[in-house]
């Protein structure tokens, strides 16, 4: 037991000694890395010495102080770092001078400082160059032009059931509207036949200029010119726009080739040193080619290839045998004489022989040459390999290429007759060219919408095996294995490429004859030799998409420019049909006729309409040219009172100046005139509404006599508009006005009306945007009555 006792103490005290002499240790480094300026490692060994010795004083304070010293080494670089714009080296710095001493205020100071700056930079660094903000700033902005501002922009009845000249319609459209109008001397006054009922002039005239092959031209903000929409009057009166696009990612001859192809257009500059395009045409096709250019100016697809190549290179040499050296042959030889004359005393050539000295050759004249015998018996094995891991950053279009192995000069020669010559015969002059040998990859990728990546690839293996001809005029034998091919992989995806495989195998057997021809010892005559020599090549591609173009859904989405004689810019259809999705034989529900409306026929008329049209303007002029200001909800009316239209802002109206008193001028040239027809509209008809924001507007009625009751129902698209709430306001004091909402529709019921006598409001809607997208509230028709009604539609903007 007391043994026991014994040996439990020794090794405790072992312990303690080892553990103390592992801290001294430690300590001891930690201080020559004081010493030498080594102040973080010098942290870490006085750390280590104090988890041996927890307790130790010593160790304490030399850690204390030395990590007060690495704090103020780290702080003054990072201070260096900083003032040299070194910002995040300066982070880095003043990250660790604080963690080493937390008491370091000014350390937290100047990292504070150093973390804004930092970020700020990385802002700037992130954010769009002058040109691209200034690129931003303009999109979508057409040049100043005049605007045309009519005195009223009330509904018109056009009515000339009886044909009429044309000029004396466009001036009755002009006298509605308030503006003059002035006509091309080469225009001619047809006469056409028209009828339009609750129609705004804007719509009325760009419908009579569509069917007379009529376009317009703005003289001031109250003149029109109205000419023959032909080639040549285009070239007189319309306005041109100069604009330069800077391409920033585009190649600029393929833009400038797509610009006259699709635009029909010739008058384009190319600045290939600014990368830029410079278009002179009207300003519709000067718009299309800026939304053209923004669709096709993006960045070029990236890819990172990783490349892992893997040769190996096998030789098994075997040479076994009996080889005599230098050769395998015996040679015999007789002296040449030397100093022999002939009869006559003259001296014979040195090397030949006279008739005395052929008669007195015998066995002793020859001399022989035997070989020394060598017996190999040697088995070399060689093997080696070749890896290389790189990786290619390649963009869209581009080859890249990779090279691993040498350059073998090959010798050239060549004749000239120019040249020296040296004894009649030509001096040839030999130069080298070099050629590579080794493994050669050639990568060019394609990226795809669907995050594929196709590489057209080239792989060539090539080595020398061996050479021809006579030294020192000796050529090399260069091998070469070649695969070229198109792969498809998906981002990340690996491809493995093997079978690029070859064997050389050489057998030579030098056999010593008659001897070599004995049973058993004949092999002690024979030297064999096989070399077999095995080259094996493994390739993996693995493609990464780093970048792809910034396609967004305003590139992908089709929009009108005209036609192929007017390119304009429209945005829209000028037409917006309330029906176009329907087939040619289906009718809307309600409507009479033999032909039921097939399934499903309900809900595509129940589809807001795509794209409605606002800018309704005629080919080849500016867009927006009337500029009406957004019409603001009338004020609150007592309920029942009539609500008095908003007034054109500047413009003095006579007190005929309703719409019907209006639509009466329009029609007094031909004496006619309908009471009996009722438009539904909104007010305003225009609404740009944020997601999750409110808005309102009124549904009115418009008629010369009264108005009959019925229910009116407005369709809306529920997944980017929500109605909120109905609200009626004629004949909402008798109590028999109702407003709800259901299934996608705002339904508004009213009583009749005896003397409406102008334009009233039925209801006023709250709307709520939920997501954004453009929609159209539509009136369905109804029945008023018998009265001919004539239902409009609102355009929403939830943006």
């Amino acid at each position: 037991m007391l043994t026991r006792f014994w040996k439990l103490g020794g090794v405790l005290v072992l312990a303690a000694v080892t553990v103390g002499c592992a801290g001294a240790r430690a300590y001891e480094q930690a201080k020559d890395d004081e010493q030498l300026g080594h102040y973080d490692l010098a942290v870490m060994q006085y750390a280590k010495a104090l988890e041996f010795e927890p307790t130790s004083a010593p160790y304490k304070a030399a850690l204390a102080r030395a990590r007060v010293k690495a704090s103020q080494f780290h702080f003054e670089k990072g201070k260096m770092y900083r003032s040299s714009g070194r910002y995040d080296l300066a982070v880095i710095e003043l990250e660790q001078s604080v963690t080493l001493d937390p008491t370091n205020d000014y350390a937290a100071t100047e990292l504070k400082h150093a973390r804004e700056e930092e970020a700020k930079v990385e802002a700037e660094r992130a954010a769009d160059s002058k040109i691209e903000k200034l690129k931003k700033k303009v999109k979508g902005a057409r040049a100043t032009a005049i605007i045309l501002e009519p005195a009223s922009d009330k509904p018109i009845n056009l009515n000339f059931p009886q044909q009429k000249p044309v000029k004396q319609i466009y001036r009755a459209l002009a006298d509605a509207a308030g503006i003059n109008v002035i006509f091309d001397p080469q225009l001619k006054d047809d006469n056409v036949s028209i009828v339009l009922s609750n129609i705004e002039f804007q719509k009325a005239l760009e419908t009579l200029l569509r069917q007379e092959n009529h376009f317009y031209k703005i003289i001031d903000e109250r003149t029109i010119l109205i000419a023959a929409d032909t080639p040549q009057n285009r070239k007189t009166y319309e306005d041109l726009v100069i604009r330069t696009f800077f391409l920033s990612n585009a190649d600029v001859t393929e833009v400038a080739n797509a610009l006259r192809a699709l635009l029909q257009t010739t008058r384009i500059s190319v600045n290939k040193a600014e990368n830029s395009v410079t278009l002179r045409d009207t300003a519709d096709k000067v718009a299309v080619a800026e939304r053209i250019v923004a669709m096709n100016d993006k960045q070029v697809a990236e890819v990172v290839v990783d490349v892992e190549l893997l040769q190996v290179n096998t030789d098994r040499l075997l040479t076994i045998g009996l080889a005599l050296e230098p050769s395998n042959t015996i040679a015999a030889t007789i002296p040449a004489p030397t100093n022999l004359t002939n009869n006559l005393g003259a001296q014979i050539p040195t090397g030949q022989f006279n008739w005395q000295t052929l008669k007195q050759i015998n066995i002793n004249s020859f001399g022989f040459t035997i070989p020394s015998a060598q017996l190999d018996f040697i088995k070399n094995n060689t093997d080696a390999e070749l890896l290389a891991k790189p990786q290619l950053r390649i963009a869209e279009g581009q080859k890249a290429q990779l090279l691993i192995g040498d350059k073998v000069p090959i010798p050239v020669t060549s004749f000239n007759t120019s040249n020296t010559t040296t004894g009649g015969a030509i001096v040839p002059v030999t130069s080298y060219q070099y050629q590579d040998v080794g493994i050669k990859i050639e990568v060019e990728p394609r990226v795809h919408h669907n995050k594929e990546v196709t590489l057209k690839l080239m792989t060539e293996v090539s080595n020398i095996n061996g050479y021809v001809g006579v030294a020192p005029n000796q050529q090399p034998i260069i091998g070469t294995r070649t695969i070229s091919s198109n792969i498809r992989l998906k981002d990340g995806e690996t491809n493995f490429l093997a079978g690029l495989y070859r064997t050389d195998k050489a057998v030579a057997k030098n056999l010593i004859p008659f001897l070599s021809d004995l049973p058993v010892i004949g092999l002690l005559f024979t030297h064999d030799s096989t070399d077999k020599k095995v080259t094996d090549l493994v390739l993996t591609l693995t493609p990464h998409i780093i970048r792809i173009p910034d396609v967004t859904e305003e590139d992908v989405t089709p929009y009108y420019v005209g036609t192929d004689a007017n390119i304009s810019y429209q945005g829209g259809p000028r037409v917006e049909n309330p029906t176009r999705d329907q087939g040619p034989f289906e009718q809307p529900p309600g409507a009479g006729g033999r032909n039921p409306s097939p399934p499903g026929s309900q809900q595509r008329q129940n589809a807001p309409p795509q794209n409605p049209a606002i800018n309704l303007v005629p080919g080849g002029a500016p867009s927006d040219i009337f500029r009406p200001p957004p019409a603001a909800p009338p004020p609150q009316t007592p309920q029942g009172a009539p609500v008095a239209p908003p007034q054109p802002q500047g413009a003095a109206l006579s007190s005929d100046s309703t719409p019907v008193a209006v639509a009466a001028k329009a029609a007094s040239l031909d004496g006619s005139g309908d009471a009996s027809q009722v438009l539904l509209d909104f007010d305003p008809a225009y609404v740009t509404v944020a997601p999750g924001a409110q808005q309102t507007l009124l549904v009115r009625a418009t008629s010369a006599g009264g108005l009959a009751g019925g229910t009116v129902r407005i369709r809306f698209d529920p997944s980017i508009l929500a109605v909120l709430s109905v609200k009626p306001i004629l004949g909402s004091d008798s109590g028999m006005a109702e407003g709800h909402v259901e299934d996608g529709h705002a339904v508004v019921t009213f009583p009749a009306a005896d003397a409406l006598g102008g334009s009233r409001a039925l209801a006023e809607i709250t709307l709520r945007g939920i997501a954004p997208g453009r929609t159209a509230l539509s009136i369905e028709p109804a029945d008023l009555g018998g009265a001919a009604v004539t239902p409009s539609q609102a355009v929403v903007d939830v943006k």
